[in-house]
Parts: C-alpha cells; sequence; structure tokens
C-alpha cells in the first residue's frame, strides 16, 4: 500500500463512492464489493488481458490503487465540484482532451486555477473568467473552488472529468471518427484495453482486443504523459474500455463531434436523456467473474412520464458476458432538445430484492441539432448548484425522485432556479414526473424546446433544492449538448425575509400553510386582522410573478402555497397573491 495507512484509505475510497450526503442505510453501509461495482472495478469482461478477477477477495493494492497511491494531500474523490480543494483532488480536476484557448469560469469568490500544478490566475469573484491559452491534450486544470472549463470557440468542448473516475467504461461510435483519451488517476503505471464488437443488441461471450497501452503514473504537477488518446474509432460498433488503475475518459472527435465526458459502468440507477436515441451497454461484475455464478441482470427504464421498457433482457449470468443495446426503445425516448421526459435506467434486480452484480452505462445521442452526446449518471455525481460558462440555448435537469405537481400541504414539489453571475435571481422552473412506476426521476427545463434561442447567458447559475443532474446546450451556434459538472458549495445568495399571511400558518423546514381559496376571501380577512402568519425567505427582495418563497435560507424547502391564495402586509396595507405547490408565485402581488 504505497503511501497511506489502510484506514485513511478506506476513508477517501468511502468519500467517492458512499454518497455521504443522501440519507441512505444501505448506502451508509458500503461494502468494497459494492464500491467496486460503483465504479467497474474488475468488471468480467470477456478476452481482457487487463482482466483482473482473482479467485480470492478484492485487493486494495492494484485494483484499488488509484485510492491507495494518489499522493497524500489529496482529499477528495467525490463525483462534484468542492471548495477548499487540493491539487490533485478528482472533484475539481480536469483533463484536456483538444488542443487550443480555454475560458474558466468561478463558481465562488477566491478561486486559484492552476495548470499542471502551477497557479496560473486567482479568480476573485464569483462569475469571474481566464482564458488560458495554447493548451495541449493532457493539461491538467485545477480549481481550488468549483469552476467551468470549456474551449472559447467551441463551448461543448469541456474535457475528461476527474469526477466521473472508473476502471471500466463503455460507448458506441456509429457516425464520425472519434477518439477515446484515457487519463490515469494513479500515481503507478495503468494498464488499459479498449475492447470492440460490431454486434449488437445480443449477449456476447467475446470481444476484440483493438487498442492496449500502458498509461505513465499520474503525476499533479506533470502533464501529456499520463494519457493515451491514440485510438480512434474508425469502425462502426461497441467499445469497452478496461483498466486496473483508477482511470477517466473522454470520447470524441474534437472540437465538436461527439465529445463527452465518460462516465463508468456502475451497479447504480443511472439519470438522464435518451433524447432521440441513445445506446445502453451491460457487462458483470468482479463477483460473477470470480464465481461464474449470477449477474445477468435485467436493465430497464422507466421515463418521468410513466413510459417503461426492458433495454436489455439477454445479458447473460456468470463471467465474460457482455451487451450493448444499439438504440432506445422508443417508450423512454425524450425527444428532441431534452424537452421531452427523463428516464433512469437500472437492474431490476435490484428491485426485487437483489443486490446487483451487473455494471452498466447509458448514452444520449441525436438531441436534434448539432453532433454531440451526453452520460448518463448516478446520484453520487448529484447536487443542487451548476454554472455554465457559455451562453446557452437549453438547460435540463434531472432529479432522482418523485416531485409531485400537486403534492399535499404536508410536502411540497421541486424547484430550481436560475441567476445570473451577480446574484440576481432570474426565473424559477418546476419539476414534473410520475409516482404510478418506480424508479422515480423529474425533470425541469428552461428553453422553448426548438432548441433556439438563449436559455442561460454566460455565468449564470442554477440552485436546485434537491440534488439533479445537469445538462446544456452551451452555444446558440455550436448546439453541442453536454454535461454539467455539479457541486453543494457555493455561498448561496443572500436570503430576504418576508412575512407571509395565510388562513393558517405554521413555522418549520418545512412548515405548512393553509391558503384562502379566492382574492377576495384573502383580502377580507387580512383587512379584518383575521389571518395568520410567519416568516419565510426569498432569494428576492421584492416579491413578483416567478419569485420563490422558501421556509429555510438555504432554499431547501419551498413553500407549498397549494395553488391558493396567500399575502403580505401590515397596518391598512396589504397584497394578494396566488402561490404554487413549490413556492413560486402564480400572480403579481395585487393590493386589497
Amino acid at each position: 500500500m504505497a503511501n497511506q495507512p489502510f484506514g485513511k484509505t478506506w476513508v477517501r475510497i468511502d468519500q467517492m463512492w458512499s454518497a455521504s450526503s443522501y440519507d441512505d442505510a444501505y448506502e451508509s453501509n458500503i461494502s468494497l464489493q459494492d464500491m467496486a461495482s460503483v465504479t467497474g472495478n474488475q468488471a468480467s469482461l470477456p478476452d481482457a488481458a487487463t482482466q483482473i478477477v482473482p479467485s480470492g477477495d478484492y485487493a486494495l493494492s492494484g485494483s484499488f490503487g488509484g485510492f491507495a497511491n494518489i499522493s497524500t494531500s489529496t482529499d477528495s474523490y467525490q463525483r462534484k465540484m468542492i471548495n477548499g480543494s487540493l491539487k490533485g483532488d478528482l472533484s475539481n480536476t480536469i483533463f484536456i482532451a483538444h488542443n487550443g484557448t480555454y475560458l474558466i469560469t468561478t463558481f465562488e469568490d477566491s478561486n486559484t486555477i492552476s495548470k499542471n500544478g502551477t497557479g496560473v490566475a486567482t479568480l476573485s469573484n464569483r462569475g469571474d473568467t481566464t482564458s488560458l491559452a495554447a493548451l495541449v491534450k493532457g493539461d491538467q486544470i485545477h480549481g481550488s473552488r468549483p469552476f467551468t472549463c470549456h474551449h472559447t470557440n467551441y463551448p461543448g468542448m469541456q474535457g475528461a472529468y476527474g469526477g466521473y473516475a472508473g476502471f471500466c467504461f463503455a460507448t458506441r461510435r456509429d457516425r464520425s471518427s472519434p477518439i477515446l483519451y484515457l487519463q490515469n488517476l494513479s500515481n503507478e503505471i495503468a494498464s488499459v484495453q479498449v475492447l470492440f464488437t460490431s454486434t449488437g443488441n445480443s449477449n456476447r461471450t467475446s470481444l476484440t482486443s483493438v487498442h492496449t497501452h500502458e498509461l505513465g503514473a499520474w503525476d499533479v504537477s506533470g502533464g501529456g504523459d499520463q494519457f493515451d488518446d491514440t485510438y480512434t474509432m474508425s469502425s462502426t460498433g461497441n467499445y469497452f474500455i478496461i483498466s486496473d488503475k483508477l482511470i477517466c475518459c473522454w470520447r470524441g472527435q474534437g472540437p465538436t463531434s461527439d465529445t463527452s465526458a465518460m462516465y463508468p459502468l456502475s451497479s447504480e440507477h443511472l439519470y438522464g436523456w435518451y433524447s432521440s436515441d441513445g445506446h445502453t451497454f451491460a457487462v458483470n461484475n468482479a463477483e460473477v467473474g470470480r464465481t461464474n455464478t449470477g449477474g445477468g441482470g435485467t436493465i430497464k427504464g422507466v421515463d418521468s412520464g410513466g413510459g417503461a421498457a426492458t433495454i436489455i433482457g439477454s445479458l447473460s449470468s456468470g463471467k465474460q458476458n457482455v451487451f450493448a443495446s444499439t438504440s432506445a426503445n422508443s417508450a423512454i425516448r425524450g425527444g428532441s432538445y431534452f424537452s421531452g421526459d427523463c428516464c433512469v435506467v437500472f437492474d431490476n434486480d435490484v428491485l426485487t430484492g437483489g443486490i446487483g452484480k451487473t455494471l452498466f452505462a447509458a448514452e444520449s445521442q441525436a438531441d436534434g441539432n448539432g453532433s454531440n452526446q451526453t452520460f448518463f449518471t448516478g446520484k453520487r455525481a448529484h447536487a443542487r448548484i451548476a454554472m455554465v460558462g457559455g451562453t446557452c440555448a437549453w438547460n435540463a435537469f434531472v432529479s432522482s425522485g418523485f416531485s409531485g405537481s400537486a403534492p399535499p400541504s404536508t410536502g411540497y414539489a421541486d424547484v430550481v432556479m436560475r441567476f445570473n453571475k451577480s446574484d440576481v435571481f432570474q426565473e424559477a422552473k418546476s419539476f414534473s414526473g410520475q409516482s404510478s412506476t418506480s424508479p422515480h426521476s423529474s425533470k425541469a427545463y428552461f428553453g422553448n424546446g426548438s432548441g433556439t434561442g438563449t436559455s442561460a447567458n454566460a455565468g449564470d447559475y442554477f440552485i436546485c433544492n434537491v440534488p439533479v443532474q445537469g445538462y446544456m446546450d452551451t452555444d446558440s451556434s455550436d448546439k453541442d449538448e453536454t454535461n454539467c459538472f455539479m457541486t453543494d458549495e457555493i455561498t448561496l445568495p443572500t436570503a430576504t425575509a418576508h412575512t407571509l399571511l395565510a388562513n393558517n400558518f405554521t413555522s418549520g423546514t418545512p412548515g405548512q400553510v393553509e391558503p384562502w381559496e379566492s382574492t377576495a376571501a384573502a383580502c377580507d380577512d387580512m383587512t379584518s386582522g383575521l389571518s395568520d402568519g410567519g416568516t419565510v425567505y426569498s432569494p428576492s427582495s421584492t416579491l413578483a410573478v416567478g419569485s420563490v418563497l422558501f421556509w429555510d435560507q438555504n432554499y431547501l424547502y419551498p413553500v407549498n402555497g397549494q395553488n391558493g391564495y396567500t399575502g403580505i402586509g401590515a397596518g391598512r396595507s396589504f397584497s394578494q397573491f396566488q402561490l404554487g405547490y413549490n413556492g413560486v408565485l402564480k400572480t403579481a402581488p395585487t393590493s386589497c
């Protein structure tokens, strides 16, 4: 175990894979086997020379060397960006995959930006930018605080993201000539292999090895020699990447054709959009590889509108089986520009009491314009906040739960808000989903659904009351959709306290209001002194149509107004307004 005690290694593994920010009893007791399955460690791929399926247990050295051997100064192995990040943290590192000039935009004040371990800029205020010229493939860009990074001419070009670390990845080539960028995240040599099959939609027990490479050890102060981008996917078919050390991957024909930061094969539920189409991949985990029993889970999808489909139903149990679904079932496609339903992809074995021995990944393709892809992500990559570096034609968000359009008074509907870089509230959108078919997902959308216009300006950011994965079409001319790299750690806009009046009012987090049924009833009771009220909060200093009210200053609990009427005021001056299920004012305050 090169340079860390076991205890510290375990803590770091748990940081990334246990999703400690979620109240989940299963995940709070996550095993090493489960952690391995979340990252695709020792996936049972056929014909893999780098296959590490020993007769015994999982080994921390070697198979989990990425955790044990990264510099001792490294503290974060999360899938989302953090504040106070140290150089070498996976969560705050992006690896350049296409040469050129890149624009860096900070989420937070006092953000130190480093290139290959050397500080190159300090961004003082949220939304500040800096241009880094003459970046080359393999350059490592790190921020001490959350940031965005994109090519100045091609905003959809971001690079490989250290937070999407794993051991096994998959993708399909059916157009262009994309390359694979493979980045070592360990300070030991990583043996990486690319395997191929032209056959889709059936179980495969053999793959063709098309590329092998030993990636140099990751040196935080280096650049360029820890990655491999020499392999071009020129044949139509399905590609699987397996490594014996922790890596991150990117695929695409730079600068604008199917460029994507790849998310690893995993056993966790995955959330995203199939848009007009997409691909899904499955293989069994290391336990199956050792015992030659189990696995072969049925991979299904359920969209936020209630559409359901079996995606992969014929992956065989036992070792060294693989399946690639080359198209998304029409029942779970989300339509053009991510304007339709989002989707959750899952191993049905988990829903029926199993422990999930099948690993899978999903990618979206063909949103309707441009030429790009996005990847589905697990909830470990979800967070409340996303920032955009360039102008967007649309922004879409998927959550890992159901957000009802009309919840009872004891609940609330979810909401996502857009702010400009000066922290000024711009607008809010509701989530929609269905509760009849499990598992659930919900979506929110900014844009006109046609891929035109402007849904967000450069430096804008989004805050949701629940963890989400964000997607964006980053430029009106480039029209390349991309994953947002998420964070929970920014300084929230200052909350303004408002006294909300209602028929009945109960404080709490969340509290509860009983609204009036009409404007007349609201005005009669308020002017007669019969109203009840208390303190709520909003990022808006004045209330107008679209403003959002919360029970707390962290914007976690929207005030459920049940589409009834509430009010504000004192003395002889009162105003009433209609308040939605997610705290959004549906009408402007109007004097009584």
